[in-house]
């Protein structure tokens, strides 16, 4: 894997090229880590590098600020919703699940050991990370 990891602005990635390991940090404590749009969109990213690199056993999810992760970003959620619905072209609320559903299966289908560190708040979305997990740690 490359170690020149980009800068993300809602999670921190902590993975070296000689490690075996990948931890993937929530930074939004304030809100208590919900999965915005934007945090959705750099979790694929990591995916996709974690994904390239066969050498990589584990990877550990975790929150800061007492929470794992408090579900959608509801701001988010009301920012896409249009009323009333568009008549052509595609529901971006649906899209937006699908976006979501598409990156719960991809961390499912991780070839490697996913651990979840629960610490505190995991609604929604987060439980839903626990759910693709292989092991939990609460």
């Amino acid at each position: 894997m490359d170690t020149s990891a980009p800068a993300f602005e809602h999670l921190h990635l902590d993975y070296s090229h000689d490690a075996e390991v990948a931890r993937v940090t929530f930074t939004r404590p304030e809100k208590r880590n919900p999965l915005s749009f934007a945090l959705v969109e750099e979790i694929l990213a990591v995916l996709d590098r974690i994904e390239a690199d066969q050498r990589l056993r584990v990877v550990v999810l975790r929150g800061t600020g007492g929470s794992f992760c408090s579900g959608g970003d509801i701001r988010d959620l009301e920012a896409s919703r249009a009323w009333p619905p568009p008549v052509t072209g595609p529901d971006p609320i649906a899209t937006n699940n699908r976006t979501h559903g598409m990156f719960l299966v991809r961390l499912r289908q991780l070839q490697c050991t996913v651990i979840s560190a629960v610490d505190g708040v995991a609604v929604g979305g987060g439980v839903g990370m626990i759910c693709a997990s292989d092991i939990v740690i609460g």
